[in-house]
This record gives C-alpha cells, sequence and structure tokens, in this order.
C-alpha cells in the first residue's frame, strides 16, 4: 500500500477504505508519486521511479480503474493511501 506519511501516530479507527472513483486520479496519482520519489528512491535509482510515477497519471489509473480493482485509504475523507 502507498501511504501518505501525515502523522507519525495514526489511529487505525480513522482509516477508511474504499474502491477508487474517477474523481480520485489526481490525487492518487500524487500519493505514489510522493512515495515514489520519497521513499523508494533511498533504496532505488531515481529514473525508474520516475517511470513509474510516469505508469500512474490520472489518465493511466482510470485505465486501470476499468481493468482492476484499485482502492484507497481514505483520513478525514482525503486520500492517503492507495492499492491495487
Amino acid at each position: 500500500m502507498y501511504l501518505l506519511k501525515t502523522h507519525h501516530e495514526i489511529d487505525i479507527m480513522d482509516i477508511k477504505i474504499r474502491t477508487f472513483n474517477i474523481d480520485d486520479d489526481k490525487v492518487t496519482s500524487e500519493v505514489i508519486c510522493i512515495n515514489f520519489m520519497e521513499v523508494n528512491t533511498k533504496d532505488y535509482d531515481i529514473e525508474p521511479m520516475k517511470e513509474f510515477c510516469e505508469f500512474n497519471i490520472p489518465d493511466k489509473l482510470i485505465e486501470k480503474f476499468k481493468e482492476r480493482h484499485i482502492y484507497v485509504a481514505t483520513m478525514n475523507y482525503q486520500v492517503v493511501g492507495t492499492r491495487f
């Protein structure tokens, strides 16, 4: 799961999991890209992470949504994580 680092301690009861909807495309893409660039680049080269970001732009997420299940984690109705 890609999860934004919003808090040091999170009460699991504050997080809701739901299916992705088309209106989530931009923020979900941002969550994924932030994860690749801030977390994964600590262990992997930056160029492949940039490619992964391009592979998960909003339009491509909508295409994926038509073919598979995508879930988002929300906190206070804001997308903070995703899994697909």
